[in-house]
C-alpha cells in the first residue's frame, strides 16, 4: 500500500562543516564496510574450516566411518556456503535500503505537521543559512567518533530487529509500552494545567519506531538520530518503502551459539501490513544531526512537553551535556523519561553508576518521581530462542528506567545565566579543552596544581604506577 502520509526529514550540518549538503557518500562507505565484513567473516569461517580438516586427517588418517556424526569440517564446509548466500541476499536488501533520500536542510519548527501545505512552509521557513551562526560550538568534541559507532550496517540490522520485526516485539512491549505508559500519566498532568502543544522529543531515534509508536498515540513527535546511515533506513520504512528480510544471526559465527542451525533464520521488516490504520494519529518529524548541537539552541528552549531517551543516554561524551540539553528544551514542570543501559560508549569522558547518575541529575534541577534498575535481562535485540536459549552468554541488560520532572530554574547558586545552555557548553568544552583545571576545583592560588596537602593524602596508599599517574594530572 502506497503511504499516504509524509514524514519530513530535516538535515542540521555541524557547525565546523562548510557543505550544508547531508553526507550521503556514508551510504555508500558503509556498504563498503558491509563487503569488507561479509569477506573478513568468510575468511575467518574458511581458515577454519582449514584447521579442523587438517586436525580430523591426523585424529582419523583412514577414512572416517560413523553414520551418526559427521565431521565438524565437513559442516563448516556446508555452512560456509550456506552463509554467503544469506550475507549476498543481506546485502542486497541493505543496498536498496541505503540510498539517498528527500531531506531539508535547517531546523524544523515548532508545531510541525505532516500536511502538504504546511511541508512548503518547511521549504520557506528553514534553510541552511538559519542556524548556522546560532549552531557554532568552540569544540565539537569526538563527533566522528560518535557518528562513526552508529554507521555500521551491522548495527542497522540489529535495530531493524528490535524496532521492525516480530522478533522485537517483546523487547518493545517492556521499553516502548512503559515510555507510553509514563506519558499517559504526564499528559493528563500538562492537559490539567492547559498547556498547549503535546510534544515531545525523541533523541538517538535510530529507525525510528519508538517516535512513530508515539505519534501514532496523538503526540507531536520530533525525532532525532547523528547517523545518516540509520536516518535513511528510517527513511524507508516510515515512508512505506523499505519492506523485506534480514539474517541477522548469520554473523554470530562463533559466538557462543547453542545450535549453529539458529544462523540461518530470517526476519521480515517491517512487522505489519501498511494500512489506514497504521497511519499516523498526531504527527511526526525526523531531525539528522548532533543532539548537543542542534538543541542546545535558544531557540529550542522550552519546546517540549516531555523528552524520551530509549537507550540513548550511554552515548554521551559528557553526560552533563546531554543533561543541560534535555532541561533546555523541555517546559517547566516537563517529564524525561529514560529507559536503557548505563553501557558508556568508547568516547565516554564521564562514566557514573546509576546512583551516581542520579544525584547529577537532581543536582542539575530535577525532581525524581521514578528511578529503578530493572531485575529480570531484556534482550537488546530478540528473545532467546524460547526454550532452546540461543547463546550461552546473555546479550541482554537490566535497563535503567526513571521520569525527572524539570523544576522551575533559579539561578542562585550559578556564575552564568544558567539558562543558556549554549554558553555553559561552550564554557565547559574550553575548560576540558584548556591544559590547566578550574582554580577553584584543585588550589586557591590560580596555578591550576594540586596542593601539596591533597599530595600527601594520597601518597601514603598509592604505589610507584599510581604516582606517575597522579604526576601527570598535575
Amino acid at each position: 500500500m502506497e503511504c499516504t502520509h509524509h514524514i519530513p526529514f530535516f538535515y542540521i550540518p555541524p557547525s565546523y562543516v562548510n557543505d550544508p549538503l547531508p553526507p550521503f557518500s556514508e551510504l555508500s562507505r558503509a556498504l563498503d564496510r558491509m563487503k569488507d565484513d561479509i569477506d573478513s567473516k568468510l575468511r575467518i569461517m574458511i581458515k577454519a574450516e582449514d584447521v579442523s580438516r587438517r586436525t580430523e586427517w591426523i585424529l582419523w588418517p583412514n577414512d572416517y566411518d560413523d553414520d551418526e556424526n559427521t565431521l565438524f569440517s565437513d559442516n563448516l564446509r556446508e555452512q560456509i556456503i550456506n552463509v554467503a548466500q544469506l550475507l549476498d541476499a543481506d546485502f542486497i536488501t541493505m543496498e536498496n535500503l541505503l540510498k539517498p533520500f528527500k531531506i531539508i536542510t535547517g531546523l524544523p519548527y515548532s508545531g510541525h505537521s505532516t500536511s502538504s501545505n504546511e511541508r512548503e512552509e518547511y521549504r520557506t521557513k528553514v534553510g541552511s543559512s538559519t542556524t548556522r551562526e546560532e549552531q557554532v560550538f568552540e569544540d565539537q568534541i569526538n563527533y566522528h567518533e560518535s557518528n562513526s559507532i552508529y554507521s555500521s550496517t551491522h548495527d542497522v540490522i540489529t535495530h531493524i530487529v528490535r524496532d521492525w520485526s516480530s522478533t522485537g516485539k517483546e523487547a518493545r512491549h517492556s521499553i516502548h509500552t512503559w515510555c507510553i505508559h509514563q506519558l499517559e500519566d504526564i499528559t493528563l498532568k500538562f492537559q490539567h494545567q492547559k498547556f498547549s502543544g503535546l510534544s515531545i522529543l525523541v533523541p538517538g531515534a535510530g529507525m525510528g519506531r519508538l517516535a512513530f509508536d508515539l505519534s501514532k498515540k496523538g503526540y507531536s513527535v520530533e525525532a532525532n538520530e547523528i547517523s545518516i546511515v540509520m536516518s535513511a533506513v528510517a527513511y524507508r520504512i516510515l515512508h512505506c518503502e523499505g519492506r523485506g528480510k534480514f539474517h541477522p544471526y548469520a554473523f554470530d559465527y562463533f559466538t557462543n551459539e547453542v545450535n549453529a542451525a539458529g544462523r540461518s533464520h530470517e526476519i521480515n521488516f517491517p512487522d505489519f501490513q501498511w494500512s489506514n490504520e497504521t497511519f499516523l494519529i498526531g504527527s511526526l518529524s525526523y531531525t539528522i544531526g548532533d543532539f548537543v548541537e542542534i538543541y542546545a539552541s535558544v531557540k529550542r528552549e522550552e519546546t517540549f512537553m516531555s523528552v524520551v531517551t530509549c537507550f540513548f543516554i550511554d552515548t554521551a561524551t559528557n553526560i552533563y551535556e546531554y543533561i543541560l540539553v534535555i532541561r533546555n528544551v523541555l517546559k517547566n514542570g516537563g517529564a524525561w523519561i529514560n529507559v536503557g543501559p548505563l553501557q558508556w560508549h568508547q568516547n565516554a569522558k564521564l562514566n557514573p553508576s546509576s546512583s551516581e547518575l542520579k544525584s547529577i541529575i537532581m543536582a542539575m534541577g530535577f525532581k525524581i518521581k521514578v528511578w529503578h534498575v530493572d531485575r529480570n535481562v531484556i534482550n537488546y535485540r530478540s528473545e532467546d530462542g524460547g526454550h532452546i536459549p540461543r547463546y550461552t552468554k546473555s546479550e541482554g541488560y537490566k535497563p535503567l528506567r526513571f521520569v525527572a520532572i524539570r523544576e522551575q530554574l533559579t539561578c542562585k547558586k550559578a556564575k552564568n545565566d544558567c539558562r543558556d545552555s549554549k554558553k555553559i557548553i561552550n564554557d565547559i568544552r574550553r575548560s576540558l579543552n584548556s591544559r590547566t583545571s578550574h582554580p577553584n576545583q584543585m588550589s586557591k592560588d590560580g596555578t591550576g596544581h594540586m596542593p601539596s596537602s591533597n599530595k600527601d593524602i594520597l601518597s601514603g596508599s598509592l604505589n610507584s604506577t599510581s604516582h606517575v599517574v597522579i604526576e601527570q594530572l598535575n
